[in-house]
Protein backbone atom coordinates (compact mmCIF):
# COMPACT_ATOMS: atom_id res chain seq x y z
CA UNK A 1 0.00 0.00 0.00
CA UNK A 2 1.52 3.30 -1.04
CA UNK A 3 1.09 5.79 1.88
CA UNK A 4 3.18 9.06 0.55
CA UNK A 5 2.17 12.35 2.41
CA UNK A 6 1.83 15.53 0.74
CA UNK A 7 1.92 18.74 1.46
CA UNK A 8 -0.92 21.01 0.70
CA UNK A 9 -0.80 22.77 -2.75
CA UNK A 10 2.12 20.20 -4.21
CA UNK A 11 1.02 17.74 -6.69
CA UNK A 12 3.00 14.84 -8.18
CA UNK A 13 3.32 14.24 -11.76
CA UNK A 14 2.80 11.09 -13.59
CA UNK A 15 6.32 9.64 -14.90
CA UNK A 16 4.27 9.45 -18.37
CA UNK A 17 3.43 12.94 -18.66
CA UNK A 18 6.13 14.21 -17.84
CA UNK A 19 8.29 12.16 -20.15
CA UNK A 20 5.72 13.37 -22.83
CA UNK A 21 6.19 17.06 -21.82
CA UNK A 22 10.17 16.79 -22.15
CA UNK A 23 9.94 15.04 -25.47
CA UNK A 24 7.26 17.87 -26.81
CA UNK A 25 9.95 20.33 -25.14
CA UNK A 26 12.09 19.02 -27.25
CA UNK A 27 10.29 18.41 -30.26
CA UNK A 28 9.78 23.03 -30.01
CA UNK A 29 13.50 23.64 -29.46
CA UNK A 30 14.50 21.57 -32.21
CA UNK A 31 11.86 22.96 -34.98
CA UNK A 32 12.82 26.39 -33.88
CA UNK A 33 16.36 25.90 -33.81
CA UNK A 34 16.43 24.63 -37.32
CA UNK A 35 14.11 27.44 -38.85
CA UNK A 36 15.19 30.24 -36.67
CA UNK A 37 19.25 29.45 -36.39
CA UNK A 38 19.68 27.37 -39.45
CA UNK A 39 20.48 24.00 -37.07
CA UNK A 40 20.41 21.39 -40.70
CA UNK A 41 21.53 18.57 -38.57
CA UNK A 42 17.47 18.54 -37.10
CA UNK A 43 16.17 17.35 -40.27
CA UNK A 44 13.21 19.72 -39.87
CA UNK A 45 14.37 22.12 -42.81
CA UNK A 46 12.74 22.49 -45.77
CA UNK A 47 9.45 20.60 -44.42
CA UNK A 48 6.35 21.38 -45.37
CA UNK A 49 2.85 21.80 -43.70
CA UNK A 50 1.82 18.31 -45.13
CA UNK A 51 5.03 16.58 -43.64
CA UNK A 52 3.86 18.19 -39.70
CA UNK A 53 0.38 17.30 -40.17
CA UNK A 54 1.58 13.80 -41.33
CA UNK A 55 4.43 13.73 -38.36
CA UNK A 56 0.87 14.65 -35.88
CA UNK A 57 -1.66 12.40 -37.53
CA UNK A 58 0.09 8.89 -37.86
CA UNK A 59 0.78 8.09 -34.27
CA UNK A 60 -2.85 9.26 -33.56
CA UNK A 61 -4.21 7.00 -36.07
CA UNK A 62 -1.87 4.33 -34.53
CA UNK A 63 -3.39 5.08 -31.18
CA UNK A 64 -7.27 5.44 -32.33
CA UNK A 65 -7.23 1.72 -33.98
CA UNK A 66 -7.59 -0.44 -31.67
CA UNK A 67 -10.44 1.34 -30.44
CA UNK A 68 -11.91 1.24 -34.19
CA UNK A 69 -12.12 -2.01 -33.82
CA UNK A 70 -13.28 -3.32 -30.79
CA UNK A 71 -16.02 -0.57 -31.78
CA UNK A 72 -16.49 -2.37 -35.13
CA UNK A 73 -16.29 -5.93 -33.14
CA UNK A 74 -19.32 -4.38 -30.43
CA UNK A 75 -21.36 -3.27 -33.37
CA UNK A 76 -21.25 -6.71 -35.26
CA UNK A 77 -22.05 -8.52 -32.28
CA UNK A 78 -24.62 -6.24 -31.02
CA UNK A 79 -26.53 -6.76 -34.92
CA UNK A 80 -26.22 -10.44 -34.98
CA UNK A 81 -27.77 -10.34 -31.13
CA UNK A 82 -30.66 -7.88 -32.76
CA UNK A 83 -31.42 -10.27 -35.54
CA UNK A 84 -31.94 -13.52 -33.56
Amino acid sequence: MDQRIEKPGTRSMNPWTAALVVAALVLVVLAIGSYAFNWKWTGFRGNTLWNWLELLVLPAALAFAPLWVTAHEYRANRMTHLKT
